[in-house]
C-alpha cells in the first residue's frame, strides 16, 4: 500500500518528536502507525495500545499485513492475560516485535505487576488516544508509568479523529490536557475527506408515560413468577428500567422479545449454574422445571392482554427505521452494508430481531464486554466484514476503530451526546459517498462541532513547549505515605489498590464474592433526626490469609495516612467521578493492599504468594452469598438467525460456535475446537482458577472451581493453553454442562 503525502508528513513528525496524529476516520492513521513501526522496531519492541478488545485482532492483522517485512505480533486482551507470570511476559516480549493489546492489560503489566519494562520499548502507540482521560486505563498507564520514566523513553504516537472527549466546551484546554498526558504535540495535516451525506430522519412519538408505567407493572408481575418459586431477583429495578426503555423505543414486539430472550433464559441459567457449580447451593425448588415455560408463556400472552392491546406493537420510530432500510435496499437493487447504532446495550438485540423480522434481512449484533463473549463479538464482526451478515446493530463498543471498507450506511437510532460520537460513529461508513442518518440529533449542529474541533487541532499556536510538557510529568508523591512500591518496582496506589485486594481475595478463596457481603464492614450513623438520614462508614476490612482471616481497622488506616488527604497525593482529574464513599473505600483499600504486601501474602509483583494460594482456602471458608440472582444484559444468541439460508441453531450450538471459532484460532488451535476455558469461565462467572505446571514433555493443568471441586487435564499437552482447555473440558463434562451459556432445551 503506497502511503499518501499527508501520511508521510505524519511519519516524519513522529520520527522527530512525540506526536498525536489527529486525522478524520478512514484517512490512514493506522498506516501511519505501521510506517512508524517499520522505523522504530530496529531499536526496540513496539507496544500498540487499543481501547477495546474488538480492535486488538483488527489492528494486529493490519500490522502483519502491511509491515514492510515479516513481523511477529502478539495479541493480548482480557482474561487470557490475567494469570500470566513474569517469565511468560518475558517470553512474549522476547518472541514478538509488536505487542497489541488493550490499555488495561498493559497498565497492569507495567504498573501493578511490573512484568514489563518501558526500557525494552522504542515506540508506544495509543490508538483512539482521546480515551486517555480521567481514571481510564490509558491515562493511568501514562501517569503511573510513562511520566515516572527517567531519561530518554520510548517514542509516543497517539492516533485520533477527535482529540476532545466529552462535551464541546473548553476545546483549547482539552487539547493541552491531552498533549500533557501523552507528552506529545498534536499534528492535524490537510487531507482529502470522503464525501458523505448526512440526513435527519423525522418520526412521530407514539409512546407516552402512562404506557411505560403499565409496562413496568407487567415486568414486575413476570419477575414475580420467579420470586414465587423462591428465586429472588436482586436487580429487579434495573430489569424494569431496561424493559421500559426497550418498549418506549421499539414497542411491544421488542419488549416481549426482551422478556423471552434476555430475562427468562438468564433466570433459569443462573439458577442452574449455581446448583451445578456450588454443591452447597439449595436444590429445593420444585417448580424450577416449570419456571422458564411459565415466564415465557406470560411474556407471550402480553400481546393479547386487553389492557395493553392499544399500545404500539411496533413504535412509529421503529417503523420509520424499517421503511428507511427497505428504501435503501431498493436503491441500486443490492443489499447495502448497514450499521445501526443504539446507545443502550439492552436495545441492540431486540432492534436486530425487529429489523430481521420486518425486512427479511439477516442482522447481527455487536455489544461490549459483559453482554456477549469475545468469540461471539468477533464472529459477528467477521460475518459483517465478509458480507455474510449485511447489517449490524451496535453500541459504542464498535463506535471507534471498526474498519469495514464496504460499509455504506450508518444509522444513529438513539441520541448521542458528544461530538466525538458524531465523528467516530459516522466514520464507520467507509464507502465513497456513504450515507449517515440521525434520528435524534441534528446533523448541521454535529458537523459544526466537528469543524470547531478540527480548527482547534490545526492551531499550532496552542501546542505546548518542551518545558511545559516536562513540567506536567511531576507527581504528588509523599514519601512513606503514597504510593507504595515493592522490591521490583510494582506500584500500589489509591488507583489500583482496590483491584489488587479484590483479585487477591477471589484467587486465594477460589470463589466469587460480593465485597459488601464479605470483606467490607460498615457502621451506620444517624446524621439527621427529621427526616431520618443515615450515613454509612467503612470501619474494617476482613481479609483472608494463610493464617486465617485478619481485620484491618479504620484506626490502622488513619495512622498510615497521617492526616494526608487524597488531594495531597493525586490529581483531582483522576478522582473527578468518585463519590465520598468511593474515596473512603479506595483510601482504605490502598492500606489493605500495602499490608498484604508487607505480610508477604502478595509477592513483589502484587500477585498472591504461593503460600497464600495454597493455604488460604484451607484456613478460610468462602462467604455464603445471599440468595438471589442478578440479570445482566445478555441475550440468548439463538434468538437471531445466523444466515439467510441455514436453519436456526439451538442456543447451545450458536454459543458454542461463537465462543469456539475465533478464540481458538487466536491461540493456534484448530478452528473447530471449542473454547472450553471461556465456556467454564462463563459458567462460573470467572470464579474458577487454573493452575498450570510445566512438566517433562509439556504442560499439565488443574482447574479449581468455586466450592472446592478440581479437574485435571487429560495427560501432558505440548502447549499451556491446550492443557488449560483440556482441564476446562473435563470440568464441563463432569458438571454435565453443554457448551454455551444456556442449558439443554433452551
Amino acid at each position: 500500500m503506497k502511503p499518501r503525502s499527508h501520511q508521510l508528513e505524519c511519519v516524519r513528525h513522529v520520527i522527530q518528536r512525540n506526536t498525536i496524529v489527529n486525522m478524520p476516520t478512514g484517512t490512514g492513521k493506522t498506516l501511519v502507525a505501521v510506517l512508524t513501526i517499520d522505523h522504530f522496531r530496529e531499536s526496540g519492541k513496539v507496544m500498540f495500545l487499543v481501547p477495546t478488545r474488538a480492535l486488538v485482532t483488527q489492528q494486529a492483522e493490519y500490522v502483519r499485513k502491511h509491515a514492510s517485512r515479516a513481523v511477529a505480533v502478539a495479541e493480548l486482551q482480557g482474561v487470557q492475560t490475567d494469570h500470566l507470570t513474569a517469565t511468560e511476559w518475558k517470553d512474549i516480549v522476547a518472541k514478538h516485535d509488536v505487542l497489541v493489546g488493550t490499555a488495561e492489560v498493559f497498565r497492569k503489566a507495567l504498573v501493578d505487576n511490573k512484568f514489563l519494562n518501558l526500557g525494552d520499548f522504542s515506540l508506544l502507540i495509543f490508538d483512539e488516544c482521546h480515551n486517555a482521560t480521567g481514571g481510564s486505563a490509558m491515562a493511568g498507564l501514562l501517569r503511573d508509568s510513562v511520566h515516572r520514566w527517567s531519561g530518554l523513553g520510548p517514542r509516543i504516537l497517539g492516533l485520533t479523529a477527535s482529540y476532545a472527549n466529552g462535551a464541546l466546551v473548553n476545546m483549547e484546554k482539552k487539547r493541552k490536557e491531552l498533549e500533557r498526558l501523552l507528552q506529545a504535540t498534536i499534528l492535524c495535516p490537510d487531507v482529502e475527506e470522503r464525501p458523505m451525506d448526512f440526513e435527519r430522519v423525522e418520526y412521530t412519538q407514539t409512546v407516552c408515560a402512562s404506557m411505560e408505567q403499565a409496562v413496568e407493572g407487567e415486568i414486575q408481575r413476570i419477575v414475580g413468577l420467579a420470586e414465587q418459586c423462591g428465586v429472588m431477583i436482586k436487580d429487579a429495578k434495573d430489569v424494569i428500567r431496561r424493559g421500559a426503555h426497550v418498549f418506549s423505543e421499539l414497542g411491544m414486539a421488542a419488549f416481549i422479545y426482551f422478556l423471552r430472550e434476555c430475562v427468562v433464559p438468564q433466570v433459569h441459567a443462573r439458577i442452574q449454574q449455581r446448583a451445578e457449580v456450588l454443591p452447597s447451593a439449595p436444590r429445593r425448588m420444585p417448580c424450577l422445571s416449570r419456571l422458564r415455560d411459565s415466564m415465557r408463556t406470560a411474556a407471550d400472552q402480553l400481546s393479547q392482554d386487553g389492557s395493553l392491546t392499544s399500545f404500539p406493537f411496533v413504535t412509529a420510530k421503529a417503523e420509520t427505521l424499517l421503511k428507511l432500510i427497505q428504501q435503501l435496499h431498493r436503491q441500486g437493487g443490492i443489499q447495502k452494508r448497514i450499521i445501526i447504532f443504539c446507545e443502550q446495550t439492552v436495545l441492540a438485540h431486540p432492534l436486530a430481531h425487529l429489523v430481521q423480522e420486518g425486512t427479511g434481512c439477516v442482522v447481527g449484533t455487536c455489544t461490549g464486554v459483559g453482554s456477549m463473549t469475545d468469540g461471539q463479538r468477533e464472529k459477528n464482526l467477521q460475518d459483517f466484514r465478509d458480507g455474510t451478515v449485511p447489517m449490524l446493530t451496535c453500541t459504542a463498543a464498535v463506535e471507534e476503530g471498526l474498519d469495514v471498507s464496504e460499509c455504506e450506511v450508518v444509522v444513529r437510532f438513539s441520541q448521542f451526546q458528544t461530538t466525538k460520537s458524531h465523528i467516530q460513529g459516522s466514520g464507520r461508513a467507509r464507502a465513497w459517498n456513504a450515507q449517515v442518518f440521525y434520528f435524534d440529533n441534528e446533523p448541521s449542529r454535529e458537523l459544526a462541532g466537528a469543524a470547531l474541533m478540527e480548527r482547534t487541532a490545526k492551531d499550532l499556536s496552542l501546542s505546548l513547549s518542551p518545558d511545559e510538557l516536562q513540567q506536567s510529568r511531576a507527581h504528588k508523591d509523599i514519601q512513606g505515605v503514597h504510593p507504595f512500591h515493592t522490591s521490583c518496582g510494582a506500584e500500589i496506589s489509591i488507583f489500583n489498590g482496590l483491584q489488587i485486594v479484590y483479585e487477591y481475595v477471589a484467587r486465594t478463596l477460589g470463589a466469587s464474592f460480593r465485597p459488601e457481603e464479605g470483606i467490607l464492614k460498615y457502621a451506620t450513623h444517624l446524621v439527621c433526626d427529621f427526616p431520618p438520614q443515615y450515613q454509612k462508614t467503612l470501619v474494617a476490612v476482613s481479609v483472608p490469609s494463610p493464617d486465617g482471616f485478619f481485620e484491618v481497622q479504620a484506626d490502622t488506616v488513619d495512622a498510615w495516612w497521617k492526616g494526608v488527604g487524597l488531594e495531597d497525593v493525586a490529581e483531582q482529574s483522576r478522582m473527578r467521578n468518585w463519590t465520598a464513599e468511593d474515596r473512603e473505600l479506595r483510601r482504605f483499600m490502598f492500606v489493605v493492599a500495602v499490608i498484604l504486601s508487607q505480610k508477604s501474602f502478595l509477592d513483589e509483583h502484587n500477585q498472591p504468594s504461593a503460600d497464600a494460594l495454597h493455604e488460604t482456602r484451607q484456613r478460610c471458608k468462602a462467604w455464603q452469598m445471599s440468595p438471589g440472582v442478578r440479570i445482566g444484559v445478555r441475550y440468548d444468541p439463538s434468538g437471531l438467525k445466523t444466515s439467510a439460508s441455514s436453519p436456526q441453531p439451538t442456543a447451545a450450538q450458536a454459543s458454542s460456535r461463537a465462543m469456539g471459532t475465533s478464540q481458538g484460532a487466536k491461540y493456534g488451535m484448530a478452528e473447530d475446537v471449542n473454547n472450553y476455558k471461556g465456556m467454564l469461565n462463563q459458567v462460573t462467572k470467572d470464579g474458577c482458577q487454573f493452575a498450570t505446571t510445566e512438566v517433562p514433555g509439556g504442560f499439565q493443568c488443574t482447574v479449581h472451581l468455586p466450592g472446592g471441586r478440581s479437574f485435571s487435564s487429560s495427560g501432558t499437552k505440548s502447549k499451556k493453553k491446550a492443557a488449560e482447555q483440556s482441564a476446562a473440558e473435563a470440568a464441563l463434562k463432569a458438571l454435565g454442562h453443554l457448551p454455551g451459556p444456556y442449558p439443554a432445551g433452551s
